[in-house]
């Protein structure tokens, strides 16, 4: 009974160091140390990775496969020389646990995620070596290159990434729409921004017209373009106000009570799913010896207005030689592969949850009724407001009121499927609020008692007026 007892105690020693010598990316290696590369250039991540084995061979596979696992599930943070951070590619750790057996063949398999992921020995770090107790181990530096966009879509065509295509089915097979814009900062330096009163309350003006004049701005937007891909639609924001006039910007709504910003009636002119705003700053350092400059992306949801979840890449890069065009668009690439897998995730989590917004329900005088008239509808009396309420609720994936509710108004935030089904056609298209205003305004009860106008206030708040139904 010992001798059973002693051998299934071995197997479970025996065990244990083997899972774990399958997940050498767990292990505790007092020598480890991560540092992403300086010279990043988009489609390729380099990592130095310094850490222990045996072997030099064996050093150099584990140096690969923990530079692959923190690509994948940590991301790789800027170091003080101004390299590029690296997002991870799978935000959620619990993707790892319910997933063991394929990340413990992904990382350790070169059929599989190691075909991506090459190293090299930096001699000019750490090697040499060294003792752990009794045992002698080698230590060194590897070069490690992996193969960002390749793993991505690698890990997405085997469902544990959300694609781009999916996001782009969602929308109803139409591309996200990310429109390129200088932000504050810059513009205010061009002198594009300004500060105006308007009846004794200061406004920001932006100018956003004369942005097609700085060769900045259009050497940037082009390498976005270029560098962003296939997938995303990529807008310039000077490109389009060819045909939009100053009048229209200044005056985008004729409802005196909300007034449509400049900003809302772009987004809903452009059809903007995304504000790429984009900050540059260029100067002489070291006596004028090296020029400097600065890029920092942050993507604004035109329906929140929400620039939180979306944060991009701030990069600062110098050159003493005439390679400015050339490092500049090559720091762009790094943002730009960055912010793409940063716009993907914050589009799918949009999508999942439903199209963030808000609904404002108005009575026109002609009406002759407001929100606590009763009104008979199969037989059961209701007050106008209950009406408007179920149609909101059979419309909207999820609703609350908001702000102040009177007899003449109700506000509610919504969140509408990004698809919806045509009732007649059948086709299913991408959903925005000017559609879901129409479901709510034709829903089979509401309609019977009044008729209505429909107008939106930027992508992401409709209005609907209701008004006395004619008689047919």
């Amino acid at each position: 009974m010992k001798k059973i007892y002693f051998i299934i105690a071995a197997m479970i020693i025996v065990t244990s160091s083997q899972a774990q010598s399958n997940e050498v990316w767990l292990e505790t290696d007092p020598q480890k140390i991560v540092e992403v590369g300086n010279d990043n250039v988009g489609e390729d991540v380099k990592a130095d990775i310094t850490c222990s084995a045996e072997t030099v061979n064996d050093c150099k596979l584990k140096a690969r496969k923990i530079a692959l696992y923190e690509l994948i599930f940590k991301g790789y943070d800027q170091n003080a020389n101004g390299g590029s951070a690296i997002g991870k590619l799978i935000s959620d750790m619990s993707v790892y646990s319910q997933n063991k057996d394929f990340f413990i063949a992904y990382i350790n398999e070169e059929a599989k995620g190691l075909q991506f992921v090459q190293g090299t020995i930096n001699v000019s770090k750490p090697n040499g070596d060294i003792k752990d107790g009794k045992k002698k181990l080698k230590l060194i530096t590897c070069t490690v290159t992996l193969k960002i966009e390749q793993i991505r879509k690698d890990l997405e065509s085997q469902g544990m990434i959300k694609s781009l295509s999916s996001v782009v089915a969602s929308l109803g097979d139409i591309q996200p729409n990310i429109v390129v814009v200088p932000d504050d900062v810059w513009l205010k330096e061009l002198g594009y921004l300004t500060q105006i009163d308007n009846q004794g309350a200061s406004q920001t003006k932006r100018d956003y017209s004369r942005v097609g004049e700085n060769k900045d701005y259009a050497d940037i937007f082009q390498s976005i373009a270029r560098n962003f891909g296939d997938g995303f639609t990529i807008t310039s924001i000077a490109a389009q106000l060819d045909g939009i006039s100053n009048e229209n910007l200044s005056n985008a709504s004729s409802d005196v009570e909300l007034v449509e910003s400049s900003d809302d009636f772009l987004a809903r002119t452009l059809k903007a799913d995304i504000f790429l705003q984009v900050g540059f700053v260029k100067e002489r350092v070291s006596g004028g010896a090296e020029s400097q400059f600065r890029i920092t992306f942050n993507g604004v949801d035109p329906m929140t207005k929400s620039a939180s979840d979306m944060p991009g890449q701030k990069i600062t890069k110098k050159t003493s030689g005439d390679n400015f065009s050339e490092l500049l668009d090559a720091t762009l690439k790094v943002a730009c592969n960055d912010f793409k897998a940063v716009a993907l995730k914050y589009l799918v989590k949009r999508n999942e949850g439903g199209l963030p917004g808000k609904l404002l329900i108005k009575i026109n005088s002609n009406l002759e009724m407001d929100f606590n008239s009763q009104i008979t509808v199969e037989g059961e009396k209701l007050a106008l407001s209950q009406l408007v309420n179920d149609a909101v609720e059979k419309c909207a994936k999820t609703y609350k009121k908001s702000g102040s509710t009177t007899k003449s108004r109700i506000e509610f935030d919504v969140k509408i499927d990004p698809k919806v089904t045509n009732k007649r056609t059948k086709k299913v298209s991408a959903n925005d609020y000017e559609k879901f205003a129409w479901q709510v305004v034709n829903d089979e009860y509401l309609s019977k008692f009044v008729s209505a106008d429909v107008k939106l206030n930027g992508t992401g708040m409709a209005i609907i007026t209701l008004k006395k139904k004619e008689a047919e």
